[in-house]
């Protein structure tokens, strides 16, 4: 059974530019997310796309990750929780 509701909270590594996964996330199960991504570009675009539906306002919220190397430092702070953890493939071809 999936969890439904934004008592869920979401991590989504590497959002990339079309946030499509924590927008399905909380328009299929209503569950809450940070989006992550090291290139301002994507962040940038994923941006766009939340303030122009105000149906996520307060349920995404991005983050850039200044230090590619670092996955959740900078990211998290130490109270923060998680329940479910996403990310998308690193590929070879860019950030």
């Amino acid at each position: 059974m999936i969890p439904l509701g934004d008592k869920v909270s979401c991590l989504d590594v590497r959002v990339g530019a079309s946030c499509i996964y924590p927008i399905i996330g909380v328009s299929e199960y209503g569950w809450r997310f940070i989006g992550t991504d090291i290139d301002p570009r994507s962040i940038a675009s994923a941006e766009h796309i939340l303030h122009s539906n105000l149906s996520f306002h307060g349920k995404i919220e991005l983050r850039l990750q200044k230090d590619p190397k670092a996955i959740f430092q900078g990211i998290l702070n130490k109270e923060e929780k998680v329940d479910i953890l996403h990310s998308r493939r690193v590929s070879d071809s860019g950030p």
